[in-house]
């Protein structure tokens, strides 16, 4: 499959998945008010830097080392279940030592922390770590129709169990708390996981290769990932800096109120994530005149439909929040507008990371990770603490500007990418796009 179609088709995959998805939050936000989709936002961040800082960004490498052939795929299988087992281990460490860091009332809200949240907390990351693997190696493998299958089937599951839990909650057949809603995502992650691993043994059938070299294996996958995932852990706590710094100086209402405004702009996420995903495996083998043809393209395919879709989604936001969440949600709407322009230029940014990581020069990434993460301390402590829920949004609209022009600084300087318009299609081209969409959308329905 092209890559104009394999872009389409993620894309159009990842229309129902949000929608799905959007319906599943109003569910658990109807459920537990603000201060219950704080201590939900809260763990969820806490698994996630668990699976971050310790899957070494494996799945990136996967998708870079699979099309390149540098390394056999039995290899870097071996690979993959060697860290996905360490990764078990180091998690269940991680958050047996995060329980007496002096720290922790960052992390955890006391009135929501006891055995079974802990539990919960090393189940999940554990999961999410075997997903983001099998993820890694089916993007690099090209096979992002399964991808999407997987996608779509979880948001199908999202949607059947919290709205089953709705429906009870709403005849008052049930009471609802967090915990309940954190297990039934954690059996959601296991059944996704359980689908990728059925669809890899029936797919792929290759058997890994334990017997690894450190000078052909694992010493050019270390120079290619280290900076890689340095720039993701620093990239995640970017993102995440924000609530657990909310945490300490006021609320979880607020944390929820903070937390469904981020999760909202996460939906302009897809437009690049669906292109990235695409773009990176096609960019690695490539020659250096390809890499730019071919980003001078898709950067401004995404950024002008990023545009188009944030001008509409500020406007919606107004009416749409308070009506959809609850009108103790309404503070939200402000939040949302004030992120929104920095996080439309951080997704623009998300394909120069693409090309940078393509080019094989990850340190620029690292730098640029660098240059958000000494932003973000910064203006999250500051702000927030002067200014709240306020501060938290400029914040991280701010620091969101501040990583898009530092990488556009590495792409355009150090990488010598010419300077252009790579943002703004053309009217020709928009009805060029339109025509191809056009004639795709007849082929998917045959």
């Amino acid at each position: 499959m092209g890559i104009n179609k394999s872009i389409f088709y993620t894309f159009l995959t990842q229309i129902p998945v949000q929608i799905l998805g959007m319906i599943s939050g109003i569910f658990i936000a109807r459920m537990i008010g603000p201060e219950g989709k704080g201590v939900f936002a809260l763990y969820q961040a806490n698994a996630q830097i668990a699976v971050t800082f310790l899957s070494l960004s494996f799945g990136n490498v996967l998708s870079y080392f699979i099309p390149s052939g540098k390394i056999k795929q039995e290899k870097l299988l071996g690979m993959s279940v060697i860290i996905t087992l360490a990764g078990f281990f180091l998690i269940a460490i991680f958050v047996v030592l995060s329980h007496y860091l002096n720290y922790k009332s960052y992390f955890f809200p006391e009135r929501y922390y006891d055995f079974l949240y802990m539990l919960w907390l090393v189940m999940f990351a554990c999961l999410s770590l075997v997903n983001t693997v099998f993820t890694g190696f089916f993007q690099g493998l090209k096979l992002f129709g399964t991808i999407n299958r997987v996608l779509l089937n979880n948001s199908i599951l999202n949607i059947l169990f919290f709205g089953a839990f709705f429906l009870m909650y709403y005849y008052n057949l049930m009471y609802v708390n967090v915990q309940m809603l954190l297990y039934c995502l954690l059996l959601i992650t296991l059944i996704n996981a359980t689908q990728f691993l059925r669809t890899f043994c029936k797919r792929v059938r290759i058997i890994p290769d334990f017997n690894i070299s450190y000078t052909q294996d694992i010493k050019p996958l270390l120079n290619f990932n280290l900076y890689t995932h340095l720039a993701f852990v620093l990239g995640f706590f970017n993102n995440t800096l924000s609530l657990w710094v909310l945490n300490a100086y006021l609320d979880e209402s607020a944390i929820g109120l903070f937390s469904l405004a981020g999760n909202l702009i996460l939906i302009f996420s897809v437009i690049s994530s669906s292109v990235g995903n695409v773009l990176m495996p096609s960019l690695s083998g490539q020659n250096a005149q390809n890499k730019k043809e071919m980003f001078y393209t898709y950067s401004r395919i995404n950024f002008t439909i990023l545009l188009s879709t944030g001008l509409l989604g500020f406007f919606l936001a107004v009416p749409l929040i308070p009506l959809v969440y609850g009108e103790e949600f309404s503070g939200s709407v402000l939040l949302f507008h004030i992120l929104l322009p920095g996080f439309l230029l951080f997704c623009t940014g998300r394909l120069y990371a693409v090309f940078i990581a393509a080019n094989d020069k990850q340190l620029y990434n690292l730098y640029s990770a660098i240059v958000g993460f000494v932003a973000a301390i910064l203006l999250n402590y500051y702000l927030i603490k002067n200014y709240g829920l306020i501060g938290a949004s400029i914040a991280g609209s701010l620091t969101y500007i501040i990583l898009f022009m530092a990488m556009m600084y590495f792409v355009h300087i150090k990488l010598h990418l010419p300077f252009g318009n790579y943002f703004f299609m053309s009217f020709k081209e928009i009805k060029l796009y339109l025509f191809k969409l056009n004639l795709m959308q007849k082929h998917f329905k045959k």
